[in-house]
């Protein structure tokens, strides 16, 4: 059923119930950093309310990629591994914890990866 005139953020409104609807607005409003407690008052004066959520979003955006370049740094800097390829006598290569034969090194340093996570006990 199609509503004349009606976006589909305020269909998804119609469609969810008002805690929902409040959740989300009290999430968001939490997320830019704004009073949950005056955010009705403030919501009367059209451009004040404006304001604060425009500086809230700038912010919240600024941080939020700020936070995104220093994990992607850090992932940069991490050191690469580097892997001990041993091979049998016939040339293929194999995991000497388990004996498991590989065709391809991209192959060998996956279950690598897998055996350094299970001897750390992370799954």
């Amino acid at each position: 059923m199609r509503m004349s005139g009606t976006s589909g953020y305020a269909l998804m409104q119609i469609r969810c119930s008002q805690t929902q609807t409040w959740r989300t607005v009290s999430t968001h409003l939490t997320a830019i950093s704004m009073s949950s407690e005056s955010w009705e008052e403030l919501a009367t004066k059209r451009t004040e309310w404006r304001t604060a959520v425009k500086t809230g979003l700038e912010n919240f955006e600024s941080t939020r990629l700020e936070e995104l370049d220093s994990k992607r740094q850090h992932r940069k800097t991490r050191p690469k591994p580097s892997y001990d390829y041993t091979y049998d006598s016939n040339g293929n290569l194999y995991c000497a914890s388990c004996n498991r034969t590989f065709k391809s090194k991209f192959g060998f340093a996956s279950h690598a990866r897998a055996h350094a996570r299970r001897d750390q006990g992370i799954s």
